[in-house]
């Protein structure tokens, strides 16, 4: 995987609001039918802030077959709106048969990043209020 941030791969720290983007190479190594990489955001202390997958995403590829060999690439970009501190992203891949999942592979808080804020705010996520007092 490569992680950048502003134009900064793998940056020691991610300014509060700015893009990240997360690129994820994936290689197949028995036939997959409609693969669902997902992905999940957390706090240290492992609250799940966020995660979405490529199914609900409705990412174009997700009903197709892929052959044993194949390696995939995968284009991941959120906005950071996120307070101090340190967080984990957590991946996986797997496949649906009917109503049930099928993981082929998990890496649980395998990616760590740090973001800074600029102070106007705290707690764990951006929500960039407006004020107004009259």
């Amino acid at each position: 995987f490569s992680f950048f941030s502003e134009g900064v791969e793998f940056p020691a720290l991610i300014n509060n609001g700015s893009t990240v983007n997360l690129k994820v190479a994936l290689k197949i190594i028995q036939p997959l039918i409609r693969p669902i990489l997902g992905m999940t955001i957390k706090t240290k202390d492992g609250v799940t802030l966020f995660g979405s997958n490529a199914e609900l995403l409705q990412c174009d590829g997700v009903q197709t077959t892929y052959d044993a060999g194949k390696t995939l690439t995968a284009d991941i970009t959120f906005n950071c709106n996120l307070g101090d501190g340190d967080f984990f992203i957590s991946l996986g891949l797997a496949t649906r048969e009917g109503e049930e999942i099928i993981p082929h592979d998990r890496r649980y808080d395998s990616i760590h990043f740090a973001v800074k804020t600029d102070s106007r705010f705290f707690g764990v996520t951006n929500l960039n209020m407006g004020m107004s007092i009259k």
